[in-house]
């Protein structure tokens, strides 16, 4: 009992602690696209390409190239697809020739190894090599590339946005991105997705406030680089359901990025699912929305097997349309802000 007159006392009200940088970390298997994601946000959010940057990056891109091509000539002879080839000569002086740039002179006089790319890209025997790309360890937004050669080749080329983020270089190590949006600081964490790159992860696993995990939906027919057997889809499920489990993430905000789209929708019809042993249950034919459900529920029964009452925020995106990028973060942004003050422990 207090004394006569007094007043009872207000209990404080609890403050929230502020949350003065946000962490995220992009995780996923090789060619899953978190580099062309990190290289969306680095550009919408942060720092800009520089000058050393495009130059870098045009001879990434050149590079790409001729290693797509090289991997399709190499195709047309290990697939016996050599009595379509019209442009033989053209072929071996490609893989005779100093392959390090489009500029590089070839074997044949007055011709550069871009204008040999540029003719054995329209060769009948190179396209037939290219319908078995998943075979081959190609990567297919390198079409891109290849269909813009002549642009490409040209002395003065720069690379733009759009050909950067197409720009395939294997992740190595941790890569990390700090940037401002509406005064709250975001830091992004990209680790190689390659097997033996894996095992540095556990260096970045600490008071993170969301997972990001990136799936390629468009590589259900298509085998892992690291043994040329398994299938990649599978390795990301079985990847993303030892991340689910992991006790550091009990608590961590959890996102699906299922990337790729674009590739999805061009893919359903010449490449059923059905037809891939691990997905031959799938029923749907070449409607998008039931490849896509299909594989969503695939991710959904992981998530929900490891931590039942964790939400799991899934988005549909392409991670070659920075206005895709964009809006899919935006989304994002409160459940990430939200995560971390609940994790912090004051709700």
């Amino acid at each position: 009992m207090g004394a006569k007159g007094s007043k009872p006392k207000k209990s404080k009200k609890e403050v929230k602690p502020e949350v003065k940088t946000y962490k995220l970390l992009l995780l996923g298997t090789g060619e899953s696209g978190k580099s062309a994601i990190f290289k969306q946000m680095k550009d919408i959010y942060g720092k800009k390409f520089s000058e050393e940057d495009l130059q870098h990056y045009r001879n990434v891109i050149h590079e790409n190239v001729c290693e797509a091509m090289q991997l399709l000539c190499e195709g047309v002879k290990s697939l016996g697809f050599e009595a379509d080839l019209q442009n033989s000569a053209e072929l071996e002086s490609f893989l005779a020739s100093d392959r390090s740039s489009l500029n590089s002179q070839s074997t044949i006089e007055g011709k550069t190894v871009g204008d040999l790319v540029e003719v054995l890209w329209k060769d009948p025997a190179v396209q037939k090599a290219w319908l078995k790309r998943s075979t081959l360890q190609i990567v297919e937004t390198h079409q891109i590339f290849l269909d813009e050669v002549k642009r490409l080749k040209e002395p003065s080329y720069l690379p733009s946005k759009e050909d950067i983020v197409y720009s395939r270089v294997r992740s190595s190590g941790v890569v990390t991105e700090k940037f401002e949006i509406e005064g709250k600081t975001f830091e992004l964490y990209d680790v190689g997705g390659q097997r033996n790159e894996r095992k540095k992860w556990i260096h970045v696993f600490d008071n993170v406030h969301a997972v990001i995990f990136v799936n390629a939906l468009s590589e259900y027919d298509q085998v892992c680089f690291e043994d040329g057997t398994t299938n990649r889809m599978q390795e990301s499920l079985t990847l993303f359901k030892s991340m689910a489990e992991h006790d550091l993430f009990k608590t961590t905000g959890f996102i699906l990025f299922l990337n790729k789209i674009d590739i999805l929708r061009k893919k359903l019809g010449p490449h059923p699912i059905n037809e891939v042993s691990e997905f031959s249950d799938y029923t749907g034919g070449d409607d998008f929305d039931k490849a896509t459900q299909y594989f969503i529920k695939k991710f959904q029964d992981v998530s929900d097997a490891a931590y039942p009452n964790r939400k799991l925020y899934i988005h549909l995106m392409c991670a070659a349309d920075a206005s895709n990028v964009k809006k899919v973060f935006d989304d994002c942004r409160t459940v990430l802000m939200d995560n971390a003050i609940k994790s912090s422990g004051s709700v």
